[in-house]
């Protein structure tokens, strides 16, 4: 028995707001795929005359689904996930700056009085130190920008080794050659390497996180209560 044209025309309203719904809710290309879908179908629907009232909201929805997809693209609604990884990155990075100055001859290893060491009034100790300590703060005010209980919730176990290996570490390192003391720098040393190995484990899962798109509600929300 053929189905009256209202009737279809009905169904058609009820799954244009449907699927702009779940666009909503699911994440990356998904959420475009449903949204320009609930707004075709509304749109084709509204040319009939028939289920104005659902095809008005699908179609509503599903443009609005598919402007914050783009502007999240566009970087003008930034991913906050994506900045946390980031920051964690740039400070990583400061962090192995400071092992490879170490490694290039720094005060206490063998032939530092040669490069300039505390004999020579020139180029005092302190000068040596003092890039080391710069880098090491560089990379605690980087780690800083990390949200931990937000990066925790995507990789776990991330906020016990970053503040209790990572933070710890850098602090300790820090310390000791600020008080020339080494029983923290190897205290800090150790903490740093533990870091390291659990670091490198998780680096292609970092790049997944970094590289996911959010559905469009995490976007809205995350940038509304950031």
């Amino acid at each position: 028995m053929d189905i009256p044209n209202g009737k279809k025309l009905g169904f058609l309203g009820i799954f244009a707001i449907s699927v702009s719904i779940a666009g909503i809710f699911v994440n990356g290309i998904l959420a475009m795929g449903f949204a320009f879908t609930g707004v075709l179908v509304g749109i084709y629907n509204l040319k009939k005359r028939d289920g104005h009232n659902l095809s008005y909201i699908a179609v509503y929805i599903g443009a609005s689904v598919l402007i914050v997809m783009n502007l999240y693209h566009m970087g003008i609604l930034p991913s906050k996930i994506k900045q946390d990884v980031d920051h964690l990155v740039k400070s990583v990075e400061g962090s192995i700056a400071v092992f490879s100055m170490i490694g290039n001859g720094m005060p206490g290893e063998e032939g530092a009085e040669e490069k300039g060491g505390p004999e020579d009034k020139e180029s005092p100790i302190g000068d040596k130190i003092s890039p080391i300590v710069e880098k090491i703060d560089y990379a605690l005010k980087s780690a800083r920008y990390v949200n931990i209980q937000r990066l925790n919730k995507r990789l776990e176990g991330f906020a016990s080794h970053f503040k209790d290996e990572y933070i710890e570490g850098l602090t300790l390192l820090e310390r000791g050659y600020k008080n020339d003391d080494f029983s923290l720098l190897l205290q800090g040393g150790i903490l740093l390497d533990r870091w390291s190995l659990w670091y490198n484990q998780q680096h292609h899962e970092l790049k997944r996180i970094r590289n996911s798109t959010p559905s469009p509600l995490s976007i809205v929300v995350s940038g509304a209560i950031n």
